[in-house]
């Protein structure tokens, strides 16, 4: 038995448990937690799996008033499945008056055992009496980095706190997307105000991608020797049709009479001096 199709017998007992029993699986590369992976690792090379889903090649576009060791990506909400989620540490997601948060990334997600069919996005946020504070998200998914052919979403929230169901994004079973994220906060105008996204544990993580997965689709590769006999025949085809078509056409004179081509016509320039004379022509039409 193939290693992939274990991980797909695995895959589907997990999903068949219960949300309280299901225990996440995470494997994480050149990072310095084994559970999650933070900014400043993953934009170095590091790369985090969670699930099904492995999640690399992520880079750094632009970032402002953020301590990126003190954002990492890890598990989303406890007992799901496929779910990865940018979990904020120290309030590293929190901008008071006047102060602004941006932060621009982009990475590859791959499913491991099958194909991603959807991805939902959702974060959490807390205010405290902010009049002109926000915190907003938005993602673009693509078949290659930078690109948004597969689908945008945005969420944006002014005061209140919680989670927020943001877009669902359905995708056509592919095997890996390139998703970019884009993380606008702002604090307000008043002394004391605030608005921080992912404020504690209650509401994390900050920012949450829920992925759907779907099983692969084989394809039949026809054996070696299928496709020999295959090329065989069509030769062997071609050879014969070639010798069908190569045809020889016979025309035979005699008296006045002309036989041509298995058809009696008569011929009426024929020289009544030949006589019982037979000629006999033998013309060749060529090969097609």
């Amino acid at each position: 038995m193939k290693v992939i199709d274990v991980m797909k017998i695995i895959f589907a007992l997990c999903a068949a448990c219960s949300q309280t029993s299901f225990a996440t699986v995470v494997i994480t590369t050149d990072c310095s937690n084994a559970t999650s992976c933070s900014l400043t690792n993953l934009f170095s090379g590091a790369t985090i799996q969670i699930d099904d889903i492995l999640l690399s090649n992520w880079s750094l576009s632009y970032s402002q008033n953020v301590v990126l060791n003190d954002v990492a990506m890890g598990v989303g909400r406890t007992g799901t499945f496929n779910e990865a989620g940018l979990l904020p540490i120290n309030h590293a997601l929190l901008a008071t008056k006047n102060e602004k948060i941006d932060l621009d990334f982009s990475f590859k997600a791959t499913s491991i055992g099958g194909v991603i069919t959807r991805l939902d996005e959702l974060f959490g946020t807390g205010r405290y009496d902010t009049t002109w504070g926000y915190v907003q998200g938005s993602i673009a998914i693509g078949t290659a980095q930078g690109l948004a052919d597969l689908g945008t979403a945005t969420t944006r929230r002014s005061p209140n706190s919680g989670w927020y169901d943001g877009v669902a994004i359905s995708i056509s079973d592919l095997k890996s997307v390139w998703i970019t994220t884009h993380i606008d906060i702002y604090g307000g105008n008043y002394s004391g105000e605030y608005a921080e996204m992912g404020y504690n544990t209650a509401y994390r993580p900050g920012y949450l991608y829920a992925f759907s997965v779907g099983e692969a689709t084989e394809t039949t590769v026809p054996e070696s020797t299928t496709l020999s006999l295959l090329i065989i025949g069509l030769l062997g085809f071609s050879f014969i049709r070639r010798r069908i078509v190569s045809t020889v056409g016979w025309v035979a004179t005699f008296s006045n009479q002309t036989i041509n081509n298995n058809r009696l016509t008569t011929n009426s320039k024929a020289n009544p001096a030949d006589g019982e004379a037979l000629i006999l022509k033998c013309c060749s039409s060529g090969i097609a």
